[in-house]
C-alpha cells in the first residue's frame, strides 16, 4: 500500500515539484520497462496550486502508463512548458496509436474510462486535454491548465 502511494504521489513532487517528479517518474519507466524517454522543460518558472500540482502528476502518470500498457512504444517524449497562463504538457509515444473516433466507444465499454476521467478532472480545473493519434503513428496527448499566477 505504501509503494502505491508513493508511486501516485510521490515526495519529490512535494519537495521539488512536478518538473522533477515527472522526470522522476520517466527515469522509473526508463528502468522497469526499458522505453527509452526524453524530458523536455521550457526552464520557465510554472507555479501551480498544491491540488493543480498533484492532479497534474497523476494525469501524467496515468498518461505514461497508459502508453507503456497499451501503445508497444519504444519511446516516449514529454514537453513541459509554459504558455501565457497556463502549463502545457505533452506526452508523446511512437506506439501503434489508435483511431480517435473510438474513444467514445472505449468509455461505453469501460476501457476508456481513464480518458474520460482525465478529461472531467481537467475540466474542473479549467484545463482540457488534447488527443491525437492514427492506427500505426503512435499518439500525442496534450494538457493544459491554468498556473497560478
Amino acid at each position: 500500500m505504501q509503494s502505491m502511494i508513493f508511486d501516485i504521489s510521490p515526495p519529490v513532487l512535494y519537495d521539488f515539484g512536478l518538473v522533477s517528479a515527472i522526470d522522476w517518474l520517466l527515469d522509473n519507466v526508463r528502468e522497469q520497462y526499458g522505453i527509452q524517454t526524453n524530458l523536455e522543460n521550457d526552464g520557465r518558472s510554472k507555479p501551480l496550486e498544491e491540488d493543480i500540482r498533484v492532479t497534474l502528476f497523476q494525469v501524467a502518470r496515468e498518461l505514461i502508463m497508459n502508453a507503456v500498457k497499451h501503445s508497444e512504444a519504444e519511446s516516449l517524449e514529454v514537453s513541459i512548458r509554459r504558455d501565457d497562463g497556463n502549463i502545457i504538457i505533452s506526452i508523446e509515444d511512437d506506439g501503434i496509436g489508435f483511431d480517435t473516433s473510438e474513444i467514445e466507444q472505449l468509455k461505453l465499454k469501460n476501457k476508456g474510462f481513464g480518458l474520460f476521467n482525465i478529461k472531467e478532472r481537467l475540466k474542473l480545473l479549467g484545463g482540457k486535454v488534447e488527443i491525437e493519434s492514427e492506427p500505426g503513428r503512435g499518439t500525442c496527448v496534450t494538457v493544459t491548465a491554468p498556473l497560478d499566477i
